[in-house]
């Protein structure tokens, strides 16, 4: 870690972005139920929104995977994720536990402006029980009031939220860049009761 911590709590790994803390996490629920979390966090698959053309990212299955996977994926290696996959899998911490189908839109009107469709919210599955989600939305909100993610506080909401920071890939040298990076932020708001998920990549 870029600051050295020493023992730390599972909250303080999260609110720090601790990749020692992460990795040691992973390796505490080994190879099977951390691969397990992923597919059921939807990462590696298609969300099913109503837009052509969606990737499914990439990630490899469990029997391809090297000794050094675990310790890599814990930290954000190994994988690619869309920022749609990324929204979908914040939006189950935030709302009870759900990982939703995605949408666009949302009716169809015709000319009269009468309904002749509407899109149903659908759940695909539910990858943590409404205590995990209320148990991660009160870490993910010291994140921002304690944590990395400090500046994304709000004056008149309690915002629960989560930084990244993804090494690129150098394709020259094909392998992880020292000096080029992907940063990203997802926050949502209000804390208690969830209206609004942002996410932020640059």
């Amino acid at each position: 870690d870029e600051t050295p911590r020493g023992w730390m709590t599972f909250s303080e790994v999260v609110e720090h972005s601790s990749n020692i803390g992460t990795i040691k996490i992973a390796h505490h629920l080994g190879e099977e139920k951390f691969s397990e979390y992923l597919q059921a966090f939807g990462f590696g698959m298609k969300t099913g929104v109503d837009l052509d053309g969606e990737s499914a990212g990439s990630l490899r299955s469990r029997e391809k995977w090297s000794r050094r996977s675990l310790v890599s994926l814990a930290i954000g290696h190994e994988l690619a994720v869309t920022p749609l996959q990324l929204i979908a899998a914040a939006a189950a911490v935030a709302n009870g536990g759900f990982l939703m189908r995605p949408y666009v839109v949302a009716e169809v009107r015709d000319g009269d402006g009468s309904v002749v469709a509407k899109t149903t919210p659908y759940v695909r599955h539910r990858p943590i029980t409404a205590q995990t989600s209320s148990e991660m939305t009160a870490i993910l909100k010291r994140v921002v009031s304690h944590g990395t993610a400090r500046k994304a506080s709000l004056p008149a909401h309690a915002v629960s939220g989560k930084t990244g920071t993804a090494q690129k890939i150098d394709p020259v040298l094909r392998r992880y860049s020292k000096d080029k990076f992907v940063s990203s932020f997802f926050g949502f708001f209000p804390a208690r009761s969830p209206q609004l998920i942002i996410l932020v990549v640059i």
